[in-house]
């Protein structure tokens, strides 16, 4: 029961303060919509830099080496990417399912049930959104920069026998796509929890007044400079431990499991996604037959179905728990969702 407990509150606090940077992840309307389809877009033109980042890795690193070089790869795209208000999809989910339990009561009623169904129906656009906006940025950046290598003279990024094997592994039914970007959405929820716990810490022990209030600071810089410092912090604490915290996970993660003898890879949408715009350049339209257009195609809805939908429902059910909702009633008004 304590252990109960314990997973409740910290589940609580957890939701609360992701819930509180869910809300402006929500497109309520149509201004908000293009707001968030433009930075969706921008998010994908600057994952297209992160996947050539990706494939000019120094060889013959050792794992260690290997997996930070794409920690500060990736964490560093998101960073820059969280400064300059781009929006990632798959970042979205842990964060807007948090702020959807805000909406559940105690006490059901149809206006709290609505609310409920409203703000689900929002979320469901926003995440739409987000995708077409990452994959529309992403293709077309992609393929310039192959483009832009191939005019400098160094030929293409990816080797023909590189491209194919990108463009095999894609495949649902050639390769392990499906149990690969399933374990890419826990890794996303897991990122985007951690992050929450640390913006939670940050905001429970009060480093901003604790540095704003700090003598010797103070004296050294100037009260306005720390003041402006804590409150930079406080505004990015959180949004900087997710992209850090979310990079880690995707380097780290498969080299943790091939040190356990487990061959774990991740799925993540838009970076397969800039990916296989990559190889496609490298072999060429013509070279590619129908059967492994529908294998990229179909890959890439898989994938980009199972990050968001892991995340988003692992979220979620923490979401319930610290509520102590039945899982039930949640499933219900989800599906009411579908039905809006």
């Amino acid at each position: 029961r304590v252990l109960a407990q314990s997973a409740h509150l910290i589940a609580r606090k957890t939701v609360e303060r992701a819930g509180e940077t869910g809300e402006e992840g929500i497109a309520r309307s149509n201004a908000d919509l293009k707001h968030i389809l433009t930075a969706a877009v921008g998010g994908g033109l600057f994952i297209a830099l992160t996947a050539l980042v990706k494939y000019v890795e120094p060889k013959g690193l050792p794992p260690f080496f290997e997996a930070l070089y794409g920690a500060l790869n990736y964490g560093g795209s998101f960073t820059v990417m969280h400064f300059l208000h781009l929006k990632l999809a798959t970042k979205l989910p842990a964060m807007t399912a948090s702020a959807l339990s805000t909406r559940l009561s105690d006490r059901p009623s149809p206006e709290s049930d609505a609310e409920f169904v409203s703000t689900a129906a929002a979320i469901l656009r926003t995440q739409l959104a987000a995708v077409v906006g990452n994959l529309v940025g992403v293709i077309p950046a992609a393929v310039l920069v192959d483009s832009a290598i191939r005019l400098a003279g160094r030929g293409h990024l990816l080797t023909a026998d590189k491209a194919a094997q990108v463009i095999e592994s894609v495949s649902p039914w050639a390769s392990l796509t499906i149990p690969f970007a399933i374990f890419t959405g826990v890794i996303l929820w897991v990122g985007g929890w951690v992050a929450s716990w640390i913006d939670n810490a940050f905001v429970f022990y009060n480093v901003p007044g604790a540095l704003a209030s700090h003598g010797g600071l103070r004296v050294r810089f100037g009260e306005k400079r720390v003041e402006a410092f804590a409150s930079f912090l406080a505004k990015h604490v959180g949004g900087v431990a997710t992209a850090l915290v979310l990079g880690a996970g995707l380097a780290f993660a498969p080299e943790v499991g091939r040190f356990f003898g487990l061959p774990l890879e991740v799925r993540h949408v838009t970076l397969v996604t800039g990916s296989l715009s990559l190889a496609v350049s490298a072999v060429g339209l013509t070279a590619i037959d129908g059967a492994a257009w529908a294998g990229m195609l179909s890959g890439i809805f898989v994938i980009g179905v199972c990050n968001l939908g892991v995340s988003f429902a692992l979220a979620f059910g923490m979401a319930l728990r610290a509520r102590r909702m039945r899982t039930s009633r949640g499933a219900r008004l989800l599906g009411q969702t579908a039905l809006a």
